[in-house]
Formats: structure tokens, C-alpha cells, sequence
């Protein structure tokens, strides 16, 4: 999308020795400031989770809070991460800038790894709605709710990442999700059936045929598969007959009884087949769903230049004790920037037009690049993302009346 936005105008600059010329911007895609259509729609829902943490990491940037997370981090992280041996050389600004930087990737880790789950949710609950044509589709919590209505009993309070209803509604699957398979010990890897093992307790055959699939999505040449269908295989023992058949057919379908069901699915391929033999259907798009939705949402910019920016500020503002986040607000100001919001293609010219008229004037030692062609990147990412501060609400939503 937005190709007609890949080529603007060049950029004359008379504020240096040399006359320099910018022919081309590179290309970018920022969903939060997206016009409202099908296809931004779809990829801000599947999405909604990392955006959000890019709004949270724009907006601390502005307001200048990252230094709040060096306070919440843990006594424990003072003597196993040196940062108590780092504060002890106030003045010296590699050691005065470590803690913040500490804190800041710790929770950026910590973020994008618990919302990551989140996509992939999102992901096989649009292949099954949509590609599958499952009348019910619930993903999360409300999962467990009506599965416990369908079995008409109660089971013990765990996470489900998707359930649907065949299309006759005969059938219904259960998917636990894992984005890989060489992180986690054995009890987490336990965990991916702890529900079904809730389900066997009860021993009480469901009346409705369910499958249980376990996928792992980025397989990593299945380092771990061994060990995980052996801890399968530990957590079920009391239901398993014959441990040698149950780790021979767990990768097709591993039958407890008529019409409980366990599959293990490794890579994005084997989840999508077995979905798809799941379903019955005939309809084999159903195999291409996961990498058409993939193909679709990869190309956003939002998160990584929020987070590369973001830590190229910390280094700034504790080595070099500069601020381009202030320098570019005074310019807003004595420029009276207001960026035109009403459609994504006027918020990029609007961009680009802003970095055009400061950057002869951006005198200040302050951009971490030495050409200008990166430096004219650098600033018109800034001005990006104070748009996204100012006009993207806590919904992520663009408040297009101003």
C-alpha cells in the first residue's frame, strides 16, 4: 500500500559547506496513524498488542519517563547485572547510561515476549473464522467458559489460546500455542496439556468430538520435540496405555477414546494441516492461511523505529547529555507545526514537508548519523512519532477532529 508515497521530493540544504541533496525517503508504513480500511483494520486487530506497546514506548519517550524504569528494577539485578558496580562511577557517562539502558531492553523483552502470544491468537482465530468458516471462534479466556458449557462441567481455571466449532457444529477444536520450542523447562512444557488432563480427570467421555491441538509455531528443527512429547507423556501417564504408541501417533492424532483427541503440530505447515484435515473441508486456501495473514501484517513500522529511536535517545541523553525528543519540540513550536491528520497520505507529506523546512536549521550536534540522507531519516522518524504522541489516543485510536 501507499506505493504512491514511496518517491517525495528531494531536499535542498544551504545551511552547510556543501550543497546536499536528498532525491528519495525511504517508504513507511505506520499503522497507528492508518487511514480506516478493510485491510489497515485487519492488521491493527491482529496487531493491537504490539501497537500498543509502541504507543506506551512513543508516548514515555516524549514525556520523558524512561527513566522511571530504572527505579522498578529488582535489588537482584544490582550485583547479577553489575548495575551497582555501574553507579558507582557517577561521572563517567558509559556507567551512568547502563542501568537505564538495563531497564529499558529488560522491559521491552519482558513486553514484546508476553504479546507475541497475542498475535498468534489473533492469527489462527482469523484462519479459522475465515478460511475455515467456524461459526464459533473465541480466543483467550472466553474460551474456557464455553468449553465448560459444551462438556456441561467445570474444569480447573486455565488458559485456552483458541477453540472453535466445526462449521455442523459437531466438533470442536482446542489449540494451545507455543511461539518455540526451545524455551521453558519441562513444567512449562507440562503445561500445554494441563488442561487436557483437567478434561481426563473427569472421566466423563464428551459427548461432542473434541481435538486437542498443541502447535508450536517456529519449530526451530524441532531441537526440543523429544522432550516435550516425553513430558507429554509423563503428564498423561495415568491415561496412556501404551507410551510407545502414544509417541508414535501424537504428530497424527493421539486417540484417549472415541472422542477426545491429542495432536502435537510443529511449524506453521503441520498446525495449518492439521487444521485443515481437521475441518474436512476441501477448500485447501485453508493450507495457505497462516502465511497469507503473515504475508499481510509484516510490513508496519511503528515498533521497531519507536524502539530504535527510543534507545538511541537513552545513549544520547546520558553520554552526550542531549535531547533530540526537546530540540524537536522547540522547533514544533517556533514553527508552529500542526500536521494534517485527515488521511494517512496528508500525515506523510505533512511529515515530510516539517523535516524539509528544519532540518537546514537543525544546527545542534545532536543525530546520531553522519549523512544527510540518514539524518533527514532520522528526523522526519521523530516527527512520525510525535504525531502518534499527540493524535493516537490510549485506544489507538487517530483522533481525527482536532
Amino acid at each position: 500500500m501507499y506505493k504512491n508515497l514511496r518517491f517525495v521530493q528531494g531536499i535542498k540544504l544551504h545551511n552547510f559547506a556543501n550543497t546536499h541533496t536528498i532525491n528519495m525517503y525511504q517508504e513507511r508504513t505506520f499503522l497507528l496513524l492508518s487511514d480506516h480500511n478493510e485491510e489497515e483494520n485487519f492488521k491493527k486487530e491482529v496487531l493491537q498488542s504490539p501497537l500498543g506497546l509502541a504507543k506506551n514506548i512513543i508516548d514515555d519517550l516524549f514525556a520523558s519517563k524512561f527513566s522511571d524504569l530504572q527505579a522498578k528494577l529488582d535489588t537482584i539485578k544490582d550485583f547479577t547485572a553489575g548495575i551497582s558496580s555501574a553507579k558507582k562511577f557517577k561521572e563517567y557517562g558509559l556507567a551512568k547510561h547502563y542501568p537505564h539502558l538495563f531497564a529499558f531492553h529488560q522491559f521491552f523483552h519482558s513486553s514484546i515476549r508476553a504479546r507475541q502470544g497475542k498475535v498468534l491468537e489473533k492469527i489462527i482465530g482469523f484462519v479459522l473464522k475465515n478460511y475455515v468458516k467456524c461459526p464459533i471462534v473465541t480466543e483467550g479466556h472466553e474460551s474456557l467458559s464455553i468449553l465448560q458449557a459444551i462438556i456441561d462441567e467445570k474444569l480447573e481455571k486455565l488458559d485456552i489460546d483458541a477453540l472453535a466449532a466445526s462449521p455442523d457444529r459437531k466438533k470442536i477444536i482446542l489449540i494451545q500455542l507455543r511461539s518455540r520450542d526451545d524455551t521453558g523447562g519441562t513444567t512449562a512444557k507440562g503445561s500445554l496439556v494441563e488442561l487436557l488432563r483437567s478434561m481426563l480427570r473427569l472421566n466423563k467421555k464428551p459427548n461432542i468430538k473434541i481435538l486437542y491441538l498443541v502447535g508450536i509455531w517456529d519449530e526451530r528443527d524441532s531441537n526440543q520435540k523429544n522432550s516435550t512429547i516425553t513430558k507429554f507423556c509423563s503428564s498423561l501417564k495415568d491415561f496412556i496405555s501404551d507410551e510407545t504408541l502414544f509417541k508414535k501417533q501424537i504428530e497424527q492424532i493421539y486417540h484417549f477414546n472415541d472422542t477426545l483427541m491429542l495432536q502435537l503440530a510443529y511449524g506453521t505447515n503441520a498446525i495449518s494441516r492439521a487444521i485443515f484435515e481437521w475441518s474436512e473441508s476441501q477448500d485447501e486456501a485453508i493450507l495457505r492461511g497462516i502465511q497469507n495473514i503473515v504475508g499481510t501484517i509484516e510490513n508496519w513500522d511503528d515498533l521497531w523505529i519507536a524502539v530504535s529511536i527510543a534507545n538511541l535517545e537513552l545513549e544520547l541523553q546520558h553520554i552526550q547529555n542531549v535531547s533530540n525528543i526537546n530540540i524537536l519540540k522547540e522547533k514544533i513550536q517556533k514553527f508552529n507545526f500542526q500536521p494534517n491528520i485527515s488521511s494517512y497520505e496528508n500525515i506523510y507529506h505533512s511529515a515530510t514537508q516539517f523535516t524539509n523546512q528544519i532540518l537546514p536549521t537543525w544546527n545542534e550536534n545532536s543525530l546520531p548519523f553522519g549523512s544527510i540522507a540518514e539524518k533527514a531519516h532520522y528526523i522526519r522518524d521523530l516527527v512520525f512519532l510525535y504525531t502518534i504522541h499527540q493524535y493516537v489516543n490510549d485506544k489507538l485510536q487517530l483522533i481525527r477532529n482536532f
